[in-house]
């Protein structure tokens, strides 16, 4: 729709697949074409090559995967990324983020001179999140009465490629609410991960009890997740829950070809939440609800 300007140069039969896009009526088919068609169609408009930048890429992903869709949204992605990034004459440079660097699907194969930066790598560590000086400028500048200290209790603890980070969102809505809080654990956005957590919570119940006491475990990490071996390597569970953000990682070390192995930790206060709401859930449906919970702690 921001594009429609392009109608009135297009050939009846470009008009007309546009058209069915921005209607909403389109096949399959050309939904799956439509990013390489849109940057075909507007390299021609503006005699130069594109640029494509993709926020969050896997975010549909793990909707599709939650809610029992995951084939069918893999095939389409594959598609459609591949389109806009694989032989697209009309590209000049594509720029893709997400949280996992999803592997086994070929989402991105074939791709040349692909460059991955993980929050393992030293290379824009510090563009993940806010550095603490940036914090205590913000703090600063918005002559918030929010110490650093209680900033970094809550949203600090994240080390990305050696650089510590803090977690953008829960700052800013900290300082502008006058009030630290679980603000990103409250964006509704963490579905899948509770549901693994909820799933492995009695496989790993030693390992996470000692994660909610502030102790570290040495785990192997992939480089790459398939989210459809979530339930078959724990590798894909550590993996999954570090590059979301629920973990943080120490004493890093290269493996093999295929990951690392560190010491993870739980980052800060805030994510600590998720995890002892997490177990709250867990223990009250093994026990039958919450009334069943409260008559356990009473005893």
């Amino acid at each position: 729709a921001e594009h429609s300007s392009l109608l009135p140069a297009l050939s009846p039969a470009e008009a007309a697949e546009f058209s069915a896009i921005q209607e909403r009526r389109a096949s399959s088919t050309q939904l799956m074409w439509s990013l390489e068609t849109l940057c075909r169609l507007l390299a021609r408009q503006q005699g130069g090559r594109v640029v494509v930048l993709l926020d969050e890429y896997d975010t549909p992903l793990h909707a599709a995967y939650a809610h029992g869709y995951y084939p069918e949204a893999v095939s389409f992605f594959r598609g459609l990324l591949s389109g806009a990034l694989k032989d697209n004459a009309a590209l000049f440079k594509g720029v893709v983020t997400g949280i996992l660097r999803i592997a086994k699907e070929g989402l991105f194969s074939g791709l040349n001179n692909l460059g991955v930066y993980t929050l393992l790598h030293p290379d824009f560590a510090s563009d993940f999140g806010f550095t603490e000086p940036e914090v205590a400028y913000l703090v600063e500048q918005t002559q918030s009465s929010l110490s650093l200290e209680a900033l970094r209790d809550w949203y600090n603890g994240y080390s990305f490629g050696g650089q510590v980070i803090y977690n953008p969102w829960s700052v800013l809505w900290a300082l502008r609410n006058e009030q630290v809080g679980p603000y990103w654990r409250h964006t509704g956005s963490d579905e899948v991960i509770r549901e693994l957590l909820l799933r492995f919570s009695a496989d790993y119940e030693d390992g996470f009890s000692r994660l909610l006491q502030g102790e570290g475990l040495r785990q192997p990490v992939l480089d790459s997740v398939a989210l459809g071996d979530v339930n078959q390597r724990s590798e894909t569970l550590w993996s999954f829950l570090l590059y979301a953000g629920y973990l943080k990682a120490t004493d890093v070390k290269l493996a093999s070809d295929e990951g690392w192995e560190m010491t993870v930790r739980l980052p800060n206060r805030e994510v600590a939440g998720v995890f002892q709401g997490v177990f709250r859930e867990w223990l009250a449906r093994s026990l039958g609800g919450a009334p069943q919970v409260e008559a356990l702690l009473r005893a």
